[in-house]
């Protein structure tokens, strides 16, 4: 329950510039508290939601992040960021089944490599084959 009074939607988006200003500052908790009311204002606001989860992501809050980020990607299936984003985080879980799906996205969005996110998919597909050999050799 927030002390504030619900945003009016014609304020949610300056509260959602400010928290992902705290964001970029640092100020995790205060830039989530803010993405969390903007996006009360207008729930299905797709910037909004993926703002929120970003900010979850560097807030460390990885099952929440990957929750509102799965949520942004069913309607943005063309946001190569994001699913990179979503790949890291299963692969930081170890959950190489949903990392896969995330990553398998990103080739096909990006199948030449431009896009640093298409770049920065290859390089985590090479550290979740890393992981696998010496999981695997133990």
């Amino acid at each position: 329950m927030s002390l504030l009074p619900k945003p009016r939607p014609h304020s949610a988006d300056a509260l959602a510039r400010y928290g992902w200003q705290c964001v970029l500052d640092g100020d995790f908790p205060g830039g989530i508290a803010a993405l969390r009311e903007a996006l009360q204002a207008r729930p299905n606001h797709a910037e909004t939601t993926k703002a929120l989860g970003l900010a979850l992501a560097k807030g460390r809050h990885t099952q929440e992040a990957l929750d509102v980020l799965h949520r942004y990607a069913t309607r943005e299936a063309a946001d190569i960021e994001i699913f990179c984003v979503i790949g890291e985080l299963c692969l930081e879980q170890r959950d190489y089944r949903g990392m896969a799906a995330a990553l398998r996205r990103c080739l096909e969005l990006d199948p030449d490599a431009v896009h640093p996110s298409g770049v920065r998919a290859r390089g985590l597909i090479k550290k979740a084959e890393k992981q696998l050999k010496v999981a695997t050799a133990q």
